[in-house]
Order: structure tokens, then C-alpha cells, then sequence
């Protein structure tokens, strides 16, 4: 299932940095474009036909109503949401008159409300995402593999900083964890997650050749859903996937 796509319209660079940052930190959504004038939102809207269009209420060469006029007779189907920092009483009837889906002050943008949105079209639910953090690429296509059945979406990384990169630029519904591993230890990994807000209630399954109940023990001290040792079985990751899952 592919991302649901969003195009960001708005004249301050400032709020464009802060808005296309908490899009590209959500998961399921890819910001396609931006824009800081109406002539460019018209353009990028009819070439890009994103999901969601996000207005800024006033532009340098017009406003965000007439922008979502002239998007409709291109996109009919576009969710289109106007941000505002002024008061939006007096526009709202002309708003609703365009088809806009929401009008909104700026300061509210968040998660949540973005996927309320998104939630609204007839797009399937976003498929899943899994890291697979393990130093040897016969193992991560083991993994993979044995977890084919969830269709879900794989990333992988080879080694604890570059999992820590890829954490930090995306979001996963589960992590899959080497312990012995070059750059950066596996426990230091997991230490590090279990200390970022948005990753405490991350799902992390410690994979590991280390069988001693030290190193058990260790893990599940520092916040491991699961730990399972290699050779592992197939059938018994996936099914510990599912169990996490429900």
C-alpha cells in the first residue's frame, strides 16, 4: 500500500520547515511537494494530485479559498485543509463553499489531526513498517522472510548508528534487535529508544545469538518487549510478532 501523499503550501519558511518536518515523522505519509505562492499550489497540485493539501489561509498573490477554487476544477478529489493565524470566522462560509475539509489555526497542526484527515478518503490503512537491525544480511533476510506474512513494510540497517539514523528519520511499528553488532551495541540501542518520548512504547524484539540470563535479564531490565535466540524459529517470530501486535 503506497504512502498517502501531502503537499504543504505556505509562504513562511519558517512554518514550512516545522510542518514538513512532522510530515515526514509520520508514518504511512510522504510529503510530495511544497509551495509559497497560489500560482505554485495550482501547478504542484494538478502535477503531484496529492491526498491532502494543506493551505496557508493567506499567500503573496492571493488567498488559500481562491487556491482551493482553482485546485478543485483540477482535483476533485483532494482533501484540502486552510491554516490560519488570523480569525478564521470570517471565512469559514466561503471555505465551506470551495469544499475545504477543515480550517484550522496553525498552532493546532499535529499528528493526529493529519491522519484524521487522511482517514476521511477511500485509501486502504497504511501497511505496517519493521526495522530489521542485524549485522549480517543473511540473518536480516531471514527475518524478513519469516515475517513476509504480516505485509508489512521492511527497512534495514547493518550495524546500531545507522538503525538509530533511520529511526530518527522514519517511523516503525516494530524493531527487530542484534545485540553484537559493529559502531554501536544493541543494548545501547535499545538504552537510547526506551529514552525518546516517541519511541518508549516501540515494540523491540531482541535477536540474538547470546543464550546466557545475564544478558536476558539485561535486555528485559532495559525495556525489550521479547528476546529470542538464534537459530530462531520462523514460525515462532512471527507468531511473537502477532502477539505484540494485538
Amino acid at each position: 500500500m503506497s504512502a498517502y501523499r501531502v503537499l504543504l503550501v505556505d509562504d513562511s519558511p519558517q512554518f514550512l520547515q516545522s510542518a514538513s518536518s512532522l510530515l515526514r515523522s509520520i508514518h504511512g505519509v510522504e510529503l510530495v511537494g511544497t509551495a509559497g505562492t497560489l500560482a505554485e499550489a495550482v501547478k504542484q497540485a494538478e502535477r503531484l494530485a496529492p491526498d491532502l493539501i494543506l493551505l496557508d489561509l493567506i499567500l503573496p498573490d492571493g488567498n488559500g479559498i481562491e487556491a482551493a477554487r482553482q485546485i478543485r476544477q483540477n482535483n476533485p478529489q483532494a482533501s484540502i485543509v486552510i491554516l490560519s493565524i488570523y480569525d478564521m470566522n470570517d471565512y469559514r462560509e466561503a471555505a465551506d463553499a470551495v469544499g475545504v475539509l477543515d480550517f484550522i489555526p496553525k498552532q493546532e497542526l499535529s499528528e493526529t489531526l493529519i491522519l484524521s484527515w487522511l482517514n476521511r478518503s477511500p485509501k486502504e490503512k497504511v501497511r505496517r513498517r519493521i526495522l530489521v537491525v542485524d549485522d549480517s544480511p543473511t540473518i536480516r533476510r531471514m527475518i524478513i522472510t519469516a515475517l513476509k506474512p504480516l505485509e508489512a513494510d521492511f527497512e534495514e540497517a547493518s550495524n546500531g548508528l545507522e538503525a538509530l539514523e533511520k529511526m530518527t528519520l522514519m517511523s516503525f511499528d516494530l524493531v527487530t534487535l542484534d545485540i553484537n553488532m559493529p559502531d554501536m551495541h544493541g543494548m545501547e540501542v535499545l538504552q537510547f529508544i526506551r529514552k525518546v518520548d516517541r519511541l518508549k512504547d516501540l515494540p523491540v524484539i531482541m535477536l540474538t545469538t547470546r543464550g546466557d540470563e545475564e544478558s536476558l535479564q539485561e535486555a528485559m531490565s532495559l525495556g525489550a518487549n521479547r528476546y529470542l535466540t538464534k537459530p530462531f524459529s520462523p514460525s515462532s517470530l512471527l507468531r511473537t510478532v502477532e502477539e505484540l501486535w494485538k
